[in-house]
């Protein structure tokens, strides 16, 4: 590729251009991302109501859990692995779980499946 000085005026007024519309080149702080963000902790709110917990008692379970998984103990990278884990019999609120765990928990909960799922791993022995 050569470089241009006309090339280099284009590059470098192409790039003021998209700054002095966003603070980040990949359109976050737009009116549309901002309007998606407001949805999004609606969304959030409305899962926690869900469970019967508020987001300050949301927080306060992943500051007393150090941010991180109750049973794998990973650190929790992303607000979306974050999985509220709860009972589906009863509603009660337990723990947060990273989803892998949530997943995994949801196939232990019920003992028949637990229970087939042993004998089929000790027929095949492993």
């Amino acid at each position: 590729m050569i470089k241009t000085a006309a090339g280099y005026q284009w590059r470098v007024a192409s790039k003021k251009k998209r700054s002095s519309k966003t603070l980040y080149s990949d359109g976050r702080n737009t009116p549309s991302y901002n309007k998606y963000q407001q949805s999004r902790i609606k969304q959030r709110e409305h899962a926690l109501r869900k469970y019967g917990i508020t987001v300050d008692q949301h927080r306060q379970m992943f500051i007393s859990q150090n941010g991180r998984c109750a049973i794998c103990d990973k650190k929790f990278i992303d607000r979306r692995d974050v999985c509220v884990d709860h009972s589906h019999t009863t509603n009660q609120v337990r723990q947060l779980l990273c989803c892998g765990c949530n997943t995994r928990l949801s196939a232990v909960e019920d003992k028949d499946f637990l229970t087939k799922a042993v004998e089929y791993l000790n027929k095949w022995n492993v």
